[in-house]
């Protein structure tokens, strides 16, 4: 249903509870992801804008208690982790292994595999993806709120959002969401 009804007419949805099928659901503990990925300096994005790297390690204390990690140039975001392509990185291919699509779709598709990650009260711009992509976010752990627009709105204009009829979902751990 979702390849015919959603995928092939191009129209987001969240399949609640679709993300609790894939391994990453119950595998990705902090334990686990730290084991995995340990020694890794991954990028993270600061609320102000600023990018450092920093060991995986810190970024989960972080996470558990992101109080203790006062910094003025405000909250730390793990972006763009890359996790296929893996960039020839065993480590990461393991974990691209436990996240793939769990609903069926038809035809062949590569997939971009990323982990974001971070605490309470951290957002992303809004942004439109380019290139045409379908994107696909598995919720795994606390609740992300979304605000989407149609994909027609001029994102350049900065009176978008006050001529676009914006839907809100909200994902809880297990949910998916599908934007195309």
């Amino acid at each position: 249903d979702f390849y015919e009804h959603f995928f092939q007419l191009g129209k987001p949805v969240v399949v609640v509870g679709a993300a609790r099928k894939m391994n990453a659901f119950t595998r990705w503990t902090d334990s686990h992801l730290q084991s995995v990925l340990g020694g890794i300096r991954p990028v993270v994005r600061f609320s102000d804008g600023t990018i450092a790297k920093i060991p995986i390690e810190t970024f989960f204390d972080y996470l558990r208690e992101p109080d203790r990690f006062s910094s003025s140039r405000g909250a730390m975001y793990l972006t763009d982790f890359y996790l296929r392509p893996s960039f020839d990185d065993a480590r990461r291919d393991s974990l691209a292994l436990d996240a793939t699509f769990p609903l069926r779709r038809g035809g062949p598709f590569a997939e971009w595999i990323s982990l974001y990650a971070g605490p309470t009260g951290t957002s992303t711009a809004f942004h439109q993806d380019i290139f045409s992509t379908h994107t696909w976010l598995a919720q795994l752990r606390g609740e992300k709120l979304w605000h989407l627009c149609s994909p027609q709105a001029d994102m350049a204009n900065p009176e978008v959002l006050t001529k676009c009829l914006i839907y809100e979902a909200v994902l809880e751990p297990g949910d998916l969401i599908y934007v195309p």
